[in-house]
């Protein structure tokens, strides 16, 4: 019975991986940094927006539609 039991623990290696997820998920709950910073970059794109893409979306030029890229001369 005693080999069988030493046949299902995992090997030594993952106990060490295994604790240091552990590690950082508990970090991770304590301090929600992750979250936080996101959350911290959307509320400043929202403020700055109008600063991040200045063009009006409603505005169109089709006429230009099918100019070629401003890069391309011929």
């Amino acid at each position: 019975m005693e080999k069988a039991m030493d046949s299902l623990s995992p090997p030594k290696g993952a106990l060490k991986i295994f604790s240091g997820i552990s590690s950082v998920w508990g970090f991770l709950r304590r301090w929600p940094i992750i979250p936080g910073i996101i959350i911290f970059l959307l509320v400043t794109c929202g403020i700055f927006a109008p600063l991040i893409a200045p063009m009006d979306p409603l505005e169109q030029a089709l006429r230009l539609r099918n100019a070629p890229p401003f890069w391309h001369e011929e």
